[in-house]
């Protein structure tokens, strides 16, 4: 609308100035516009009356014609058969008027010079006309010329003014209700459809546009569809392990009760561990999926290395760890989350390397380096942190199956407890995982 209004202000600017020029073209010289001259020669005749010879005008006197009171014309140059050459006018002397006294009067019926009165000691004796050429027919040829120009400029105005406002109909206004469709659609906003009359030059597409929109409010109820059907299931499946798991820890803990071997009411305590670990897992699954692991509850607490050893050796259910002396400092951590952390990284590594993972510690400027080492294939130099991307997995893990979540999970709970992961040595023989845990 702003360009219309623009156009607008133009097409008036431009109106206003023709019709401006075209007054002036019509005002242009009138038929004896030179009224100083004729005013000079009235003075000069009256000054000389009643010897109008005498009065100086023999090189006007081509255009200057001066009658009496009567009609008669008065001779401007002295020698016989001077005033033959001035005829009579029409029989008639110009009425007298008021202002300056100069009047336009019919000449031999074609031209229209302009009269001035000679007026000597009150009284009008003579009649001046300075005849500049011009005829009625030409005046009226100009009038014509100039209502034929001021017409077609008007009717050029309105037509470019019809055609603009049919381009506003047909062109400016569809095109802001597709852009205002446009950015619903955008923010999301997809149950309005888009009104727009099929004739306008957007009428092609307004189909396509609104069909687009009935596609994606599909594809958006498909997808809320098939959400509500994975909670659902995921509800379904933590409610079918919590009762099996129950079972196992309350098992275990019985056990320990009556186990007399040392050896063996550890292992006990251990499945009793594991088994309250994955209940807890399990209850996250109500609370948040995979992509949602920023809504998992999180709880920083005082670790001794003590504790992240026994977390290390839970977690090692084949046998195949070894942990070199770790500093002994306090770190700042979720126990579960840890847990969660160093279970995913020792799995992975069961599952891909199938080596012996050795495990080693150093201190670092706020932080515990924890290194967690096997003797698989490692990854390639451009993989280092590929792996901690969701989904993607390095391509030595081709063939082996999963669905590459374990260390994206890991690397997103490190970050929320202010700590970090990473990967190496690139193109070399084995995988390290080093976890940066800070310091409490």
């Amino acid at each position: 609308m702003r360009g219309l209004r623009g156009s607008l202000i133009l097409l008036t600017v431009v109106f206003i100035t023709s019709m401006a020029m075209l007054g002036l073209i019509s005002a242009g010289d009138p038929p004896g516009a030179d009224t100083s001259r004729l005013n000079d020669a009235v003075q000069r005749l009256a000054a000389s009356w009643p010897h109008p010879e005498e009065a100086g005008l023999d090189d006007m006197a081509d255009e200057l014609r001066v009658v009496d009171a009567s009609g008669d014309p008065v001779p401007l140059t002295t020698g016989s058969g001077a005033g033959a050459r001035y005829g009579r006018a029409d029989g008639r002397a110009p009425s007298r008027a008021a202002g300056d006294g100069l009047r336009t009067m019919e000449w031999t019926g074609e031209h229209r010079p302009l009269a001035g009165p000679v007026v000597v000691d009150g009284r009008i004796v003579a009649w001046a006309f300075l005849d500049d050429g011009h005829t009625a027919a030409a005046a009226e040829q100009q009038r014509a010329i100039t209502w034929t120009g001021a017409v077609t400029l008007i009717a050029s105005f309105l037509l470019l003014l019809a055609v603009l406002a049919r381009v506003n109909a047909r062109v400016l206004i569809p095109f802001r209700r597709l852009e205002r469709f446009a950015s619903r659609v955008a923010g999301g906003d997809l149950s309005a459809p888009l009104e727009m009359d099929r004739g306008n030059a957007f009428g092609a597409w307004t189909e396509s546009f609104d069909l687009m929109r009935t596609e994606l409010a599909a594809s958006r109820e498909r997808e809320a569809a098939t959400q509500a059907s994975k909670e659902a299931l995921i509800a379904q499946i933590g409610h079918d392990l919590r009762t099996p798991i129950a079972t196992i820890s309350a098992t275990a803990e019985l056990l320990q009760l009556t186990e007399a071997s040392p050896a063996t009411r550890e292992r006990l305590g251990v499945i009793q561990s594991k088994s309250s670990q994955v209940d807890s897992l399990i209850s996250d699954l109500f609370r948040a999926h995979a992509d949602e692991i920023a809504a998992l509850s999180m709880t920083a607490e005082d670790l001794g290395t003590d504790e992240v050893e026994a977390l290390m050796r839970e977690a090692d259910h084949r046998g195949l760890m070894s942990i070199d002396p770790l500093p002994v400092v306090l770190i700042c951590a979720d126990r579960l989350r840890l847990a969660q952390i160093i279970d995913n990284v020792v799995q992975n590594s069961y599952k891909y390397a199938n080596t012996p993972i050795r495990v080693s510690g150093r201190l670092e400027e706020g932080s515990l380096r924890l290194s967690i080492s096997d003797e698989g294939p490692g990854i390639e130099a451009d993989e280092t942190e590929l792996i901690f991307a969701r989904g993607r997995r390095g391509r030595n893990a081709a063939g082996t199956p999963g669905q590459g979540l374990g260390l994206f999970t890991c690397a997103q709970l490190m970050g929320r407890m202010g700590g970090r992961i990473e990967a190496g040595p690139p193109g070399g023989s084995g995988l390290t995982i080093t976890l940066h845990l800070p310091l409490a």
